[in-house]
């Protein structure tokens, strides 16, 4: 039986194989050109979902114009506010080690309440710091007088005769006047 089946002449048997070949090609063909217009397809769908959102998107935007110069002059505000707030802080950056230093003469007794800052366009040998708080005794509201007196900054410490009075939980203020 085997004998049969390659009874056929080479040329015949060539043919055959040829044949196949080509059959087999055809099909891998086909099935990769069906492939490829598949994956095109679906390309051209996502990219027309994607347009279309695109286009409604725009579409709301154009509606919503008169929401976004508000949210534009909003923004604007909002800058300038900022602006200003930088411009203030820049103005007392001078202060700051000043006022650190004298933070860091408080004795334990003593509770800072407030620090206040002379305006920038105060002439400099006019430029006062305030500082006001509570104190558990007169005798540490006078140790934080002195210990302001000695920083090297200070031209005078002016402090009211309401900063010793006795009893628990004095009030102060010191007024602190800068040196040119």
């Amino acid at each position: 039986m085997k004998d049969l089946i390659n009874l056929m002449p080479p040329a015949a048997k060539q043919r055959r194989v040829r044949y196949l070949y080509i059959k087999r090609a055809k099909a891998l063909y086909t099935t990769l050109l069906l492939v490829l217009i598949i994956i095109g397809a679906g390309y051209g769908v996502v990219c027309g979902v994607f347009w279309q959102a695109s286009r409604d998107a725009s579409a709301q935007l154009s509606l919503d114009s008169s929401k976004t110069s508000n949210a534009t002059q909003q923004t604007e505000q909002i800058n300038t506010l900022l602006k200003e707030a930088k411009e203030r802080l820049y103005d007392q950056r001078p202060w700051l080690p000043d006022v650190a230093a004298a933070l860091k003469l408080v004795p334990a007794e003593v509770t800072i309440t407030a620090v206040e800052i002379a305006p920038v366009e105060i002439a400099v040998e006019d430029k006062v710091i305030a500082i006001s708080g509570q104190s558990n005794s007169r005798s540490a509201t006078l140790q934080f007088q002195k210990n302001l007196e000695g920083l090297p900054w200070v031209k005078t410490v002016e402090a009211p005769l309401q900063n010793f009075a006795s009893g628990p939980d004095v009030s102060f203020r010191f007024t602190l006047t800068r040196k040119p």
